[in-house]
């Protein structure tokens, strides 16, 4: 539809209606039928997806607002993002949380669309090339989201050096007083759509360099559904990296690199899947993931 609508005579310009990806998760009931843009001003829009539920059209939407020079609000003030043109079809945005801060570039603010891959760090760091959790990448549009379906990565970064396995080494990382990197305790793995007493996970494998930082956190032991839903994941993370940082490995009286293994208790976990022999912490088992990880 091309039109101009005066509504308390402010005129809206709204976009023509295109119609969008009809796959998501809900489709064996609602099917998305098309995607609308309404332009209140050049610092207010709204983006309106329509969906067709048997014989009911059901419409959400995201209003995007432009602050100021810098600041893009997103529904209200709980989604700040902070950007910086770079030029007419390149900006760089961040957007902090209370653990940790999100940033990418996005070829378009309203609504936020990423170019590239959107990376997040936790808070108490400010090197953030160092401190990087996790990358999300924004494939394609679905479920009502124009930047994509998010789908969770776990981030590497770059270090010098060999990388010694934990069975590799003469001595083990520990914490900066030397205390022995504890167990992260959480209560549930998922916040998602899955029965949550079905998921578990037993460790976390970690990259702790010879300077003492910690990068590449991933899944070891465990059934959480990353892909689908990194709650649990992201909570881990955070976790492990408010330890701060470490004391690293040692081989032959040096510090190096060394994938290390985190131990993580979960609560509330139906007893069945939490002792079963594939979720537990055992010297097969972290054979067994090394061995898939040198395959990836």
């Amino acid at each position: 539809m091309n039109s101009l609508l005066c509504i308390a005579q402010d005129t809206i310009r709204v976009k023509k209606a295109k119609p969008v990806n009809p796959h998501n998760r809900y489709q064996s009931y609602m099917v998305e039928a098309g995607r609308q843009d309404l332009v209140f001003s050049e610092t207010h829009t709204r983006v309106e997806y329509f969906y067709n539920q048997d014989t009911t059209e059901i419409i959400t939407g995201t209003d995007y607002y432009i602050l100021n020079d810098s600041t893009l609000m997103i529904d209200d003030s709980s989604q700040l993002w902070y950007f910086k043109k770079l030029s007419d079809t390149l900006f760089y945005v961040r957007h902090a949380l209370s653990d940790y801060t999100i940033s990418a570039y996005a070829n378009s603010l309203m609504p936020l669309v990423y170019t590239q891959p959107a990376y997040a760090w936790v808070n108490h760091k400010s090197n953030a090339s160092i401190d990087t959790l996790w990358s999300v990448q924004y494939p394609r549009v679905r479920d009502s989201e124009p930047q994509g379906k998010g789908s969770l990565r776990p981030y590497t970064s770059n270090f010098k050096g060999a990388l010694y396995t934990f069975n590799e080494i003469d001595s083990a990382p520990c914490l900066l007083n030397g205390d022995t990197i504890p167990v992260i305790e959480i209560d549930r793995v998922e916040t998602c759509f899955y029965n949550e007493p079905e998921r578990t996970v037993t460790l976390m494998l970690v990259i702790i360099t010879s300077d003492g930082c910690l990068t590449g956190i991933d899944q070891a032991i465990g059934n959480m559904d990353v892909a689908n839903c990194p709650v649990a994941y992201q909570q881990i993370a955070i976790k492990i990296k408010q330890l701060g940082s470490f004391k690293a490995a040692q081989k032959n009286g040096n510090p190096v690199n060394v994938r290390w293994f985190v131990k993580v208790n979960v609560k509330f976990v139906n007893p069945l899947i939490k002792h079963h022999p594939i979720f537990k912490d055992n010297l097969e088992n972290r054979n067994k993931y090394l061995k898939r990880l040198k395959g990836r």
